[in-house]
């Protein structure tokens, strides 16, 4: 089977390559030539150095290049090629490619995508196949298990790029390239704390009959990082994280709604001494088992479950349906991706550099910049306002949410500080604790 999918991956790349030999064939004698990394003295360097606040990013942010400009000519530049490379689609991952398609419409750039059906090996054929047919820039999302053998054939097929959902690294963890992501540490701490202040809502609750589960995904480094915000946020409140926290590791049982429902069910038969449960999973999928498991058990009412993620869950608070699924960290996928692509056209561009794009967001010392968004909790009653918000600033409105004209929310956090990284924690996976050095 895998071998089957290894050959479908490898079709769909040689038939991808085609296409996109197309179209550079028949845009590049139109569009004048890329300005260089050195020569910005264009109008585009002119319509990139004026602050437009189009998208409520704070100006420093943007210092001339990597958001969208609306007040520049995008016809008047090369008809670029861009392939946004997955590992396996998802939902949250058809909705960043949504998003990125937009970005390239606006652009003046020729976008499609590449699924490598779960197979690395595939995936890494497709960046040497897309470095040969001439593809101006890929947007990764790989197995972030192998992100650093990535990073080796980008730089042997000397590709432009930009790292989407998990960012570029080393072997030794140390960041290789840009990144516009999260703060793994403040997620888990924002979420568990959600989920405290909920358990002090239910009447007659009683910690010492409570639970904390940390569903982790151990391949996945950086997912560590929020069961460390989530132990202390839980410890904080309670004072018994010790005592309450629950670890599993779904890395066996796959990222699927299934392995959530499975090991909820196991930890709710092996604990039948809990009356309230509260579960982070570290995927939305997860969460749903989860929901499925307490539900089954009866224990739904006593309950809650965050998910790291809305895309599916709003589908389901659209057809009005409400479970002990209660909230979730939501991030509007358009904000995070208007980052990605016009970071990515920067570099093609020649406007910027790795090394030299957002100043203000690398750190006294560190060659890259780490551009941190910014999600929210939301719930049944607040989603349609973010997502209203996000939509408002991005210039669609493909969920049809009315927004009310406030803005709360904050699309990116500016910061001369790199997040908790992967390699300043010590981790135990036998028993999911985390250590900060």
């Amino acid at each position: 089977m895998k071998k089957a999918r290894r050959i479908l991956a490898i079709i769909l790349v040689v038939l991808m390559a085609i296409s996109l030999m197309a179209c550079n064939k028949a845009t590049t004698d139109d569009t004048p030539d890329s300005p260089s990394s050195g020569d910005v003295s264009s109008d585009a360097n002119a319509a990139n150095t004026d602050a437009v606040d189009t998208y409520g990013s704070d100006q420093t942010l943007a210092s001339g290049f990597g958001l969208f400009r609306d007040d520049f000519d995008y016809s008047s530049m090369p008809r670029f090629s861009v392939v946004g490379m997955y590992h396996e689609m998802n939902a949250m991952y058809m909705d960043i490619d949504y998003y990125l398609k937009i970005w390239a419409e606006r652009t003046n750039c020729d976008y499609t995508s590449f699924d490598a059906g779960k197979d690395s090996d595939a995936f890494i054929t497709a960046i040497e196949t897309f470095s040969n047919q001439g593809v101006d820039g890929v947007i990764i999302n790989p197995d972030s298990a192998i992100m650093p053998r990535i990073v080796e054939v980008l730089d042997e097929f000397d590709m432009t790029y930009f790292a989407g959902f998990s960012p570029a690294v080393h072997s030794d963890n140390t960041y290789a390239h840009p990144y516009v992501g999260t703060d793994n540490y403040s997620i888990g701490h924002t979420i568990v704390s959600w989920l405290a202040d909920y358990a002090d809502t239910i009447e007659g609750f009683d910690p010492s009959k409570s639970a904390l589960v940390w569903m982790d995904y151990s391949v996945s480094n950086e997912v560590h990082l929020r069961g460390i915000g989530a132990w202390d946020a839980w410890d904080e409140h309670f004072g018994n994280a010790s005592d309450a926290f629950k670890y599993v590791d779904a890395v066996s049982e796959g990222m699927t709604e299934e392995a959530g429902y499975n090991l909820m069910s196991t930890l709710i038969v092996a604990n039948n001494d809990i009356e309230y449960w509260f579960v982070f999973p570290c995927f939305e999928s997860f969460a749903f088992g989860a929901t499925r498991s307490l539900e089954d058990y009866g224990l739904d009412q006593t309950s809650a479950v965050c998910s790291n993620g809305v895309d599916s869950l709003v589908v389901q608070w659209d057809q009005g349906t409400q479970t002990c699924l209660r909230a979730g960290n939501a991030l509007q996928n358009g904000i995070r991706t208007n980052a990605y692509f016009n970071g990515l056209y920067a570099f093609m561009a020649g406007w910027a550099t790795p090394e030299s794009i957002w100043p203000d967001c690398t750190p006294e010392g560190k060659d890259y910049p780490y551009v941190i968004l910014q999600p929210y909790m939301v719930t049944y009653d607040t989603y349609k306002n973010y997502f209203a918000w996000g939509e408002h600033i991005v210039g669609d409105n493909r969920r049809g949410y009315e927004y009310d004209g406030v803005t709360e929310y904050t699309p990116y956090d500016i910061t001369k500080e790199y997040p908790l990284l992967w390699n300043e924690v010590t981790y135990d996976p036998t028993n999911g604790q985390f250590t900060k050095q």
